[in-house]
C-alpha cells in the first residue's frame, strides 16, 4: 500500500503540477518589477485536455511497468476516474460555450 501512495507523486510531477508552484513566486516578482503585474499566466492546454494526457501517460506506464495486481487495479481505476472527470468537464465547457453564442 505504501508503494502505491509513494508512486502517486510521479504522475503529478509529470503533469507539471509541481513546476508552476515552484516558479510562481519568481514570475510574480518579475512581473511586479517590470510593471506587468496584471498579466495572467498563459494556459497552453485546457485543464480537461491535460487530465486526458495525464490519464494517457499513466496508462502507458501501466503497460510498460510490471506492477502487482493491487497496484494495477488502483492505477487503472485512477485512469478511469480521470477520463470520466475530463469528459464531464469538456461537456460542461461545451454547454457553457453553446449558451454564450447568440441565437
Amino acid at each position: 500500500m505504501a508503494g502505491i501512495l509513494c508512486g502517486h507523486a510521479g504522475p503529478l510531477w509529470a503533469d507539471g503540477v509541481a513546476e508552476p508552484h515552484s516558479s510562481w513566486v519568481s514570475v510574480r516578482c518579475g512581473r511586479h518589477f517590470q510593471g506587468h503585474a496584471h498579466l495572467q499566466n498563459p494556459q497552453i492546454l485546457p485543464s480537461p485536455i491535460r487530465l486526458l494526457l495525464l490519464a494517457l501517460a499513466i496508462r502507458e506506464l501501466l503497460l510498460r511497468v510490471g506492477l502487482p495486481l493491487l497496484a494495477r487495479q488502483f492505477w487503472s481505476t485512477t485512469v478511469l476516474i480521470l477520463v470520466i472527470a475530463a469528459c464531464v468537464w469538456l461537456l460542461i465547457l461545451r454547454e457553457r460555450l453553446g449558451r454564450a453564442l447568440p441565437g
